[in-house]
C-alpha cells in the first residue's frame, strides 16, 4: 500500500488545517503550487487581513477573491506625510464609501478621522458606519480626546448623516460594541431614533449636556430588554474629562440616580 501524503486529503480537510496556521505560514502555503492557491484563495482564510487603501488605485485591492470577508480596513499608510490621500478628494471619498459598502464584514476602519466625511451621502456613509464594531462620533476634527483604544473617530457630520448612522446601529442583526458620542449633533435627535440605536449598542459612552427626555428615554432602555450593558457620561469641566459610570454589567448606579433624582427636584423648587 502506497503512503497517503496531504496532498490526498479532501480539501475541506486541508482547509481546515491551513486555517490552524498564523497568518505568516497562510502566506507561504499559498505560493506551493496552482492547486494549493486556488485552496488558499478561500475568503474564509483571510479574515484577519488587514488591507490598506489609500488612494483610489488602491481600491482594485478589494476585488481579489481572498479579500472579501475581510473585517479590517486601514485608510492610513506610512507615507502619508508626504503623499496627498486620494481621500481628501470628495469624489474618490464617495468612491470609497461605495467600496466598502459591499463588505458587510467589515468591523473596523483605522483612519477615519483625518478625513471630513461630510460630503458623504448620508444613506451611503451609514450603511458602511452603522456595521462597525466600534464607533466614535465626535464634534469636529479637532477634538481634545484622543486614545486610538476608541478606533474610529468621525467628525465634521450633518445631521441628516447622524440621523442614517443612528437608524443603521438600531437595524444592526447584531448589537455594536462600543459607541461613543461627542457629538452636538446628537442633541438635535429624535428620542425614538436615539433609543432605538442605544438599544442595539452594548457599551455606550455620552457627553453630560444631553435634553431631559433622552436621559429619560436612556434610563427606560437601561432598565429595559435591551442590549446596554454599560453606560458612561462624560463631562469637561475646566479642561478635564471627567467620567461617570452609570451603569455597569446591565446594572444602573443606584447613587448616580439618587443624586440626579435631587438635581431634577431642585429644578422645580
Amino acid at each position: 500500500m502506497s503512503p497517503t501524503s496531504i496532498g490526498d486529503l479532501p480539501v475541506e480537510v486541508l482547509r481546515k488545517i491551513i486555517g490552524l496556521l498564523p497568518p505568516e505560514e497562510v502566506k507561504t502555503v499559498i505560493l506551493v503550487c496552482k492547486s494549493w492557491r486556488d485552496m488558499v484563495d478561500d475568503p474564509r482564510l483571510w479574515t484577519w487581513c488587514v488591507v490598506s487603501v489609500f488612494t483610489v488605485k488602491d481600491l482594485q485591492k478589494l476585488k481579489m477573491q481572498r479579500l472579501q470577508m475581510i473585517e479590517n480596513i486601514s485608510l492610513e499608510s506610512w507615507m502619508s506625510s508626504i503623499t496627498h490621500s486620494s481621500w481628501y478628494n470628495k469624489d474618490d471619498l464617495e468612491k470609497l464609501f461605495q467600496a466598502l459598502q459591499m463588505f458587510p464584514s467589515i468591523k473596523r476602519i483605522d483612519g477615519l478621522d483625518a478625513y471630513n466625511l461630510g460630503s458623504v451621502d448620508p444613506c451611503l456613509l451609514a450603511s458602511v458606519l452603522g456595521k462597525l464594531d466600534v464607533l466614535s462620533l465626535v464634534m469636529d476634527n479637532n477634538y481634545e480626546r484622543l486614545d486610538a483604544d476608541y478606533g474610529q473617530f468621525v467628525g465634521n457630520l450633518s445631521k441628516a448623516q447622524l440621523e442614517q448612522v443612528f437608524a443603521a446601529i438600531g437595524e444592526r442583526n447584531k448589537p455594536m460594541k462600543t459607541l461613543s458620542v461627542f457629538a452636538r449633533g446628537v442633541i438635535d435627535l429624535g428620542s425614538t431614533l436615539f433609543t432605538s440605536a442605544v438599544r442595539n449598542t452594548k457599551e455606550l459612552e455620552l457627553w453630560w449636556h444631553w435634553k431631559e427626555e433622552q436621559i429619560q428615554a436612556l434610563l427606560l432602555v437601561a432598565q429595559g430588554d435591551g442590549h446596554l450593558k454599560t453606560l458612561k457620561l462624560l463631562n469637561c469641566t475646566h479642561g478635564y474629562m471627567q467620567e461617570t459610570v452609570v451603569m455597569r454589567e446591565g446594572v444602573l448606579d443606584a447613587q448616580w440616580q439618587r443624586k440626579r433624582r435631587n438635581a431634577v427636584r431642585n429644578m422645580f423648587i
